[in-house]
């Protein structure tokens, strides 16, 4: 008959396995026979988290603390149960705690390095990172997490160095192309080929292919883009765009060297005073455009027209990527202070499930949805270059209408994205753009709040200039 170490034996086994949730049952038999055996409380925590539930991952973890308190792991498997329900302070605590009991263990540095960004403390989270690179040189996740807090806080040349480490992460796999890096060669003939290829999410895409303009000049040869395939259509129209295929199509021939686009800052030695800001670097289709122009006639007359987005794509298979989609995302009812402007009529550009709350919208906020009609990024940059103005929560919508020098306003979450750096109202990347971002976390209405009295202003001014 098995006893209580067969139970964990065998729960240790489906856990390691990938079979988080098959697990928990054998470690509660365990617990039923030794509810004092501190390994089961632990690995019974983890199971939870893994399967998404941090608060009684957070109790087990807490028994086993109890039962064993100078094991710093269960203080630093607590604290990152803690970030999971974004209690940061107590998560900081907990890895305060385990560095205490072990200071050696360089995941409780990086932990707390990920709270303190969490908290908008970019400069303690970089030491904290640092600490945990002392420790383990290799840490591919804490050098990221240094790249991530240095470019927050617009330390560039660090931050870009850093960023090099993404490849040897989980969730940033290199493609493994055959060819060299670039570094800055010049080509030996003008039919050599670098290809720059695209990484990460399309918004990542949109605004680093504007380096392709930059390397041209530097490289001499033909460049060709590659990216995925809802970007092909509006990526030809960059200037000095020799080709573009989608990902998965044949490479073109004679390609010497590659360049991740995301890699081209640190190969041009990118600082935050010389970002590449020249606006327009997209150009919408004029007769795509023109159909769109005809479609918005049957909005009243003379308004503003304000292109609004209020959700990202929910990534669910990737649980980090799912909580920041969570946060970056609102909900349409939000926007409610703004329906009651006059002078502005509102033209949807959301795509995705969350198109679904036009069907109920905000009263006063009725919006011309004609999104059906949108097949790729080609057709949202005809549609986005229409408007007077582009109202978006950070997804890919704010780098095409940033790309086409379309005023636009972007609704920030409080853990705002590296890129739109620390305390700033204005961007480097984007000239046209202004930043609205979350004081107080998750509180899209004080935001809303802020961004009422300025798009008044601005109808009020529109309507002016129309009558004049």
């Amino acid at each position: 008959m098995p006893d209580f170490r067969d139970h964990f034996t065998k729960g240790s086994e489906l856990q390691s396995n990938g079979f988080p949730l098959e697990s928990i049952p054998f470690f509660d038999r365990c617990l039923l026979e030794r509810p004092d055996f501190f390994l089961a409380w632990n690995s019974r925590g983890a199971a939870l988290q893994k399967v998404g539930d941090a608060f009684d991952a957070m109790l087990c973890y807490g028994k086993a603390i109890e039962l064993n308190p100078n094991a710093g792991e269960y203080y630093n498997n607590r604290g990152a149960a803690f970030m999971d329900l974004e209690q940061f302070d107590r998560a900081i605590e907990d890895f305060k705690a385990a560095a205490n009991r072990n200071n050696k263990i360089p995941e409780i540095h990086n932990n707390r390095g990920n709270a303190l960004m969490n908290m908008r403390r970019a400069a303690e989270a970089v030491e904290a990172y640092r600490e945990a690179v002392r420790i383990r040189h290799d840490y591919a996740d804490a050098h990221v997490g240094i790249a991530m807090a240095q470019l927050m806080l617009g330390n560039y040349e660090e931050g870009w160095r850093e960023f090099e480490w993404r490849w040897q992460t989980g969730p940033m796999k290199a493609r493994g192309l055959t060819f060299p890096v670039w570094a800055g060669e010049p080509a030996r003939s003008p039919d050599d080929v670098l290809l720059f290829y695209g990484e990460q999410g399309m918004g990542d895409v949109l605004q680093f292919c504007r380096y392709v303009t930059d390397i041209k000049a530097q490289w001499g040869g033909k460049v060709w883009l590659e990216c995925v395939h809802p970007l092909t259509r509006l990526l030809k129209s960059m200037p000095g765009v020799d080709g573009v295929i989608a990902l998965g199509e044949k490479l073109p021939t004679k390609v010497e060297y590659c360049l991740a686009m995301m890699s081209a800052p640190r190969v041009l030695k990118t600082t935050l005073a010389t970002v590449p800001n020249e606006v327009p670097y997209l150009t919408a289709d004029s007769h795509r455009a023109g159909i769109w122009r005809e479609r918005l006639k049957a909005l009243p007359h003379d308004t503003l027209l304000v292109g609004i987005c209020w959700a990202g794509m929910n990534r669910e298979q990737d649980r980090l990527a799912s909580s920041i989609d969570a946060r970056r995302s609102m909900a349409l009812d939000l926007f409610k202070p703004l329906g009651g402007i006059k002078g502005v009529s509102w033209v949807s550009l959301q795509l995705g499930p969350s198109k679904e709350q036009l069907k109920n919208n905000p009263a006063g906020m009725t919006c011309y949805d004609g999104t059906n009609d949108i097949y790729d990024f080609y057709d949202t940059a005809a549609l986005v270059s229409c408007l007077d103005l582009v109202i978006t929560v950070d997804t890919s919508v704010v780098h095409v209408a940033g790309a086409l020098a379309k005023p636009t306003w972007l609704l920030s979450r409080y853990d705002a994205c590296w890129r739109w750096l620390m305390d700033r109202d204005d961007s480097p990347w984007y000239p046209t753009m202004k930043l609205y971002t979350q004081r107080t976390r998750r509180d899209w209405a004080e935001v809303v709040d802020r961004m009422h009295g300025d798009l008044l202003k601005l109808a009020n001014e529109h309507r002016l200039r129309r009558a004049a």
